[in-house]
């Protein structure tokens, strides 16, 4: 399947030295000369938004779509200014509720109507909802996203939105559409306002009701990532240059061949030559992204026991440690990052900074105890390097060794090592070159610092984020070298024996995703990542840090503080109550093929959780803490 990729025409913008009817002609050149299946034009397609700019481009795209389906999204350029109520949208993109309350208001604007009209000839019609688009595809699916709804002005950045709940609407149509599903939007993400920006981020991105690629332009300038940005975004993300803009940028665009066969995508790019007058391929630039394309990720084996109430099924998990870490993405929302191939994993390399144990730790236990089951050989590697308490360990590997054998586990066929033991003297050198090889690479501190957990990313104010830096401990900044150091060391020593995953928390995505970006590790490396647990701040929601919170419990007390410290409902399963609920008192159960009773209430399914909130809030904490000590402490 292969699509045209452009971007930023913005026709109507005047060009004295007539280049512009130059670079048109030498792009319908090389456009006759392809094979493509689609056109996918991600925004400004106008300059100022008006009627006749729209006219040349009906003409333009009519000259190059060769009747194929061709499918526009509205940039900032394609919005009618003068009728953008400038006070009015920056007041909508302030938080959720400021936007939803104008919502009605900014769906009825004029400002879009050209563009509107224009859009009735291609297959994203946006008359019906200014909002989203979607249209499918016997193997695809597009969506198309409005990122410049509240655009105004050129002081748009951090002040966009896009509309969360039809965009999850066009999500789920299409995930039962069981295609590939790719979004389109104009603008970067980062783009959207910081509320609005990790929500939409993370709904196109989930492994099965999300997108497998995201489309966009804007800067003008060309890129691909691949299928973990250093943000640990789970999808490929191509960026369009400007395809015939005037001579201070570079003109570009994108054919992009997509090969769910192969799990990979081939892009290659097109720049235009002044001194041939003709657009040509760039080769270096034009290198193979290798991703996850299936189109059957929705059909894991998810079988429900009749046996269990009707109102409340038992999942039965698959036996293979491929469908079993995709049932698991489906169903306890763990994110599966898998390897390049097809293979069955053989190890998982379990990364742990040696500490008093966590709920973060116990769910990385039972995931790794139920692979284990599954035939998979589990190394956890015990970073003990620096200040560690002295009864750290016993406590540690005490608590594993009960979560593992809670469910079926054999902690004795678990493979122990600790980094200080691993990192000889004759793979120092190794690290070293490691060590060396990263921060070749990674030119900007910002990111050094951010995959090393020293810098956060719940702060907006970047001064009060460095201050925060300043004040941790700079052995932090050893931690990815020692842990990508260790795991090259099992890997050389287990070489030949199966493939690898690793298994950790939310916020070592970034950590995994530097290791692919610095070391093009794609050889079968996969992931598996328990959700982010969220906790309340004085600034609103933010993710959960071990090393901030006091997430160890040594008594029941403990747990019934940090559950009451947080007042989300147990249905919000990203916060302490609902997550423990979750992947700490059900997921173990299911495992043991068993339901959970909390409150009175069966519970045989994530989506049952939802049944406690009706219970009293004080008694349900009391049970939950109750049944949590029974499970988790020693």
């Amino acid at each position: 399947m292969k699509l045209l990729h452009l971007s930023d025409a913005h026709f109507g913008l005047s060009h004295r030295d007539g280049m512009r009817d130059v670079i048109q002609a030498a792009l319908e050149d090389v456009v006759a000369t392809l094979a493509y299946d689609f056109v996918v034009f991600s925004g400004d397609v106008a300059n100022i938004g008006s009627e006749a700019e729209y006219h040349h481009a009906t003409a333009f795209l009519a000259s190059i779509a060769a009747k194929k389906p061709i499918l526009v999204v509205p940039g900032n350029h394609d919005v009618f200014r003068p009728l953008a109520q400038t006070s009015k949208l920056r007041e909508a993109s302030l938080s959720r509720d400021a936007y939803l309350d104008a919502r009605t208001a900014i769906q009825a604007g004029e400002r879009f109507r050209a563009f509107q009209e224009f859009s009735k000839a291609y297959d994203f019609d946006w008359r019906s909802s200014i909002l989203t688009a979607r249209r499918s595809f016997p193997e695809i699916t597009f969506i198309g996203l409005n990122t410049a709804l509240l655009s105004c002005d050129d002081a748009d950045e951090q002040h966009l939105v896009v509309d969360q709940e039809q965009l999850n609407q066009a999500l789920v149509e299409a995930h039962r559409a069981r295609t590939l599903v790719v979004a389109v939007g104009h603008h970067p993400l980062s783009w959207l306002s910081p509320w609005n920006s990790a929500d939409i981020a993370q709904a196109i991105r989930r492994r099965r009701v999300g997108a497998h690629a995201y489309l966009c332009g804007h800067l003008h300038l060309p890129e691909g990532s691949s299928i973990s940005t250093s943000t640990g975004e789970q999808l490929v993300t191509v960026q369009a240059g400007a395809a015939y803009q005037d001579a201070r940028w570079e003109q570009s665009f994108w054919h992009l061949e997509l090969q769910p066969e192969r799990s990979r995508l081939l892009p290659k790019l097109f720049l235009f030559n002044r001194k041939s007058g003709m657009f040509l391929p760039d080769s270096a630039r034009s290198q193979p992204i290798v991703c996850d394309l299936a189109t059957d990720r929705a059909q894991v084996s998810l079988t429900i026991h009749s046996a269990v109430s009707a109102s409340h099924g038992q999942i039965v998990l698959p036996r293979s440690p491929r469908a079993f870490a995709e049932a698991l993405d489906e169903a306890f929302h763990l994110v599966w990052e898998p390897g390049w191939g097809s293979a069955e994993p053989g190890w998982i390399y379990w990364p742990v900074r040696l500490r008093k144990p966590t709920l973060i730790h116990a769910a990385q236990a039972f995931v790794a105890a139920a692979f284990q089951q599954r035939g998979v050989r589990i190394i956890l590697c015990l970073d003990d390097l620096g200040n560690v308490e002295s009864d750290a360990e016993p406590t540690f590997i005490g608590r594993m060794a009960k979560h593992f054998g809670l469910v079926g586990g054999t902690w004795g066929e678990v493979e122990v090592c600790r980094a200080s033991r691993v990192l000889t003297d004759d793979k120092l050198q190794a690290m070293w070159l490691i060590l060396s090889r990263w921060l070749t690479r990674e030119s900007q501190l910002e990111h050094v610092l951010a995959v090393s957990k020293l810098l956060g990313t719940d702060d907006a104010d970047p001064v009060s984020a460095l201050r925060k830096a300043l004040e941790r401990k700079p052995r932090k900044l050893m931690a990815p070298v020692v842990v990508w150091s260790c795991l090259e060391a099992k890997r050389v020593d287990m070489s030949g024996k199966g493939g690898w995953f690793t298994i950790g928390g939310y916020d070592e995505r970034m950590l995994w995703a530097a290791w692919r970006e610095a070391f093009g590790a794609g050889d079968g490396l996969g992931h598996v990542y328990v959700p982010e647990l969220k906790r309340l701040t004085s600034r609103g929601t933010g993710t959960l840090v071990m090393g901030e919170d006091s997430m160890y419990w040594a008594s029941r007390d403990d747990i019934l503080t940090s559950l009451k410290a947080d007042e989300n409902p147990p249905s919000n399963r990203s916060h302490v109550t609902g997550w423990l609920i979750e992947q700490c008192l059900l997921l173990p159960k299911i495992l043991r093929r068993e339901s959970l009773m909390l409150g009175g209430r069966e519970i045989g399914t994530p989506s049952g959780i939802v049944v406690v909130d009706e219970v009293p809030r004080e008694s349900l904490l009391e049970d939950v803490a109750t049944k949590a000590r029974d499970l988790l402490l020693t």
